[in-house]
């Protein structure tokens, strides 16, 4: 440093970086890029090169930030809810073994009447389920054999007078 320089300032010209004077850097030490894509000698792509502006580099180290900070509070909560939890539990028993609950009494039967709309819907469903039975358990062979019976008798009526009608006249 020089001694004359004011305090707190650095002299450019006299400060060096790795032996060489900050004023002696030119454009001949800084990497060159001549495309956007470094290629290889037969002129491939080999690498792509992320230039992080100033934009991308603030909202990334935002988006960094709060997830960290988002991470570290939901950690924070659950370790503590889990404490919580902890503490109760040891409380309940601490309390129970000192001042043992009451049993709950055992519950009694209670009797409730049904209201009118109850009483229609137990008498709708017991109407509904009688037919449904007696449509399950009918017996349609032996209705047919009825009905047949029955229909041979009235034609047996019909045509047993008409017979002997025709019996009668031939005679």
């Amino acid at each position: 440093m020089d001694g004359n320089a004011p305090r707190g300032r650095m002299n450019l010209e006299s400060s060096s970086v790795f032996g060489r004077n900050l004023l002696e850097v030119n454009n001949h030490d800084l990497p060159t890029q001549h495309s956007l894509f470094p290629t290889n000698t037969l002129g491939l792509c080999t690498a792509l090169e992320v230039d992080m502006g100033f934009t991308t580099g603030f909202i990334g180290g935002i988006a960094l930030t709060s997830s960290l900070f988002y991470i570290s509070l939901n950690l924070h909560e659950r370790n503590r809810l889990y404490q919580s939890h902890l503490l109760r539990q040891q409380s309940n028993l601490l309390r129970n073994i000192t001042d043992p609950q009451p049993k709950e009494p055992s519950q009694t039967a209670r009797h409730l009447v049904p209201g009118l709309a109850d009483r229609l819907k137990y008498r709708w469903n017991t109407e509904l389920e009688a037919a449904v039975r007696k449509i399950q358990h009918f017996d349609y062979e032996q209705w047919r054999r009825e009905a047949e019976d029955k229909v041979s008798a009235v034609f047996s009526k019909g045509l047993g007078s008409a017979v002997d009608e025709a019996e009668k006249k031939t005679s």
